[in-house]
């Protein structure tokens, strides 16, 4: 298996996913709420890119939940925000989520071409490992912020690379490798590591605390969502 790490969203312009599986992280928080949401019984979750997309969706089948949110805060006239704290059963099961965030939603829609598409996070980085062991070419995807490379999303590539190089014989690139052998050497005390991460720092600034040490789980969920260029589902 040849595996490979796209570092930040900016990065996917031009890149051919044609024949590959792909899976996108977002681990603070879109794809760790994707996963929650699902586990709690959501039918499905739609990613789109903007605000007047979510609400032009929700105009036309007024059951959707919107959620979302924008530099970490919640979306005027939406349902929820974008804390896996808040896609509880009572609020999602059986519910189709329109989702858009700063960074995880662009990540999704730029990988079209790809063989497969799943979302991963450190809730479900074993869970993903299983997943994707038989693929031929692997692209891990960090949606990264703002065009830049975040620690958290990196890290977590790293954490679905650890358990996959137990499931495959595996070719890496050099930044597969590291961020593989990173996560190895922080596995132990994540919280303190990614602590320093600029992602990190501010969404405590912000009040989301609870939701940092929610997402840093790990292998807490079986959920693999899987998108098929509209819809994610498990």
């Amino acid at each position: 298996m040849n595996v490979e790490v796209i570092l930040h969203a900016g990065l996917l312009d031009g890149y051919d996913f044609e024949g590959k599986e792909v899976v996108v992280i977002d681990a603070f928080r879109a794809t760790s709420v994707i996963v929650e949401g699902l586990h709690n019984g959501a039918k499905s979750v739609i990613p789109v890119e903007s605000v007047e997309e979510a609400l032009a969706l929700k105009s036309t089948s007024p059951a959707v939940i919107l959620g979302g949110e924008r530099d970490g805060v919640l979306i005027d006239g939406f349902d929820i925000d974008n804390s896996p704290l808040n896609y509880t059963a009572e609020s999602v099961k059986s519910r189709e989520v329109v989702l858009t965030t700063t960074n995880g939603t662009r990540a999704l829609k730029g990988v079209a071409g790809a063989s497969a598409v799943y979302l991963g996070s450190f809730l479900n980085a074993s869970a993903v490992a299983r997943k994707v062991s038989n693929a031929k070419h692997l692209v891990l995807v960090c949606s990264g912020s703002e065009n830049t490379v975040s620690l958290e999303d990196s890290i977590c590539a790293g954490a679905i690379m650890y358990s996959l190089e137990s499931l495959a014989s595996i070719e890496w690139t050099d930044a597969a490798y590291m961020l593989k052998t990173l996560f190895d050497d922080k596995k132990d005390d994540l919280n303190g590591f990614l602590s320093k991460g600029e992602h990190y720092k501010a969404l405590v600034a912000h009040g989301f605390e609870k939701d940092v040490q929610f997402c840093l789980q790990l292998n807490k969920r079986s959920v693999v969502p899987c998108y098929d260029g509209t819809t994610v589902k498990r």
